[in-house]
């Protein structure tokens, strides 16, 4: 039998420059939202994230962790979720009947469908009622309709569209000419972008190490003193 435990973890708050321009100009308003239910000692709902990879769900988490310094949060990550059972999930969380549960890549809840998966998380919720940020790796259509509730916080990252992904990359001080942009763009590829156009101190090697949109990501915030436009950063 596998034992489970908890540890402590420092989680960097990461580099936004602006959540409007990073997740369209609605997101704002679900941000506050967010931060209004998940500080109501009595909401026990989920925030349901989903969209393809690439569109900055991750890394919402990473900001939005710290926006909630004054809570216990439980931080899943999807090797394990991958192997838990729903007992051993609940015989986990217990004893901190109190904290925020966080799952990120959580369609490995399930082998066999996203939608079995959200299925399993709203079992998980309702057995365990605490809240919980899930991320999802994948649309969710078929399954969304029976969410409309005041219980379930739901926002699908999509790529930005052709003028949105221009204005960000002018921010970010790209040289790419902006009417070369003819479709709509993630944020993994956005950054990307900005992360080959920029001059940065590391070796061929440390740069083939960046697998995945969240790293480039987080590669640029930590270069954000080479931006072009640095004096309009907002690193709130």
């Amino acid at each position: 039998k596998q034992d489970y435990y908890l540890r402590g973890i420092s989680v960097k708050k990461p580099f936004i420059y602006g959540l409007s321009l990073n997740y369209g100009k609605d997101f704002t308003v679900i941000h506050h939202h967010i931060l209004k239910q998940l500080a109501k000692p009595d909401w026990k709902g989920i925030v349901l994230l989903y969209g393809i990879p690439g569109t900055g769900k991750t890394y919402y988490i990473r900001y939005l962790i710290n926006e909630l310094q004054e809570k216990n949060l439980i931080y899943f990550p999807s090797d394990i979720i991958r192997v838990l059972s729903s007992s051993e999930f609940l015989q986990i969380i217990k004893p901190y009947s109190r904290s925020i549960i966080i799952m990120d890549d959580a369609e490995n809840l399930s082998n066999d469908h996203p939608d079995q998966a959200l299925t399993n998380l709203l079992n998980l919720n309702h057995l365990s009622h605490q809240p919980i940020i899930a991320a999802f790796n994948t649309y969710l259509p078929k399954a969304l309709p029976q969410l409309r509730t005041s219980s379930i916080i739901q926002y699908c990252f999509d790529r930005l569209d052709i003028n949105r992904s221009q204005i960000l990359l002018k921010k970010l001080g790209s040289q790419r000419e902006i009417e070369t942009i003819k479709q709509p763009m993630t944020l993994g590829e956005i950054y990307a972008q900005i992360t080959l156009e920029t001059k940065i101190e590391h070796t061929t090697d440390s740069r083939k190490q960046l697998n995945t949109p969240d790293e480039m990501i987080q590669l640029l915030a930590e270069q954000e003193l080479s931006l072009s436009d640095k004096d309009n950063c907002t690193l709130s």
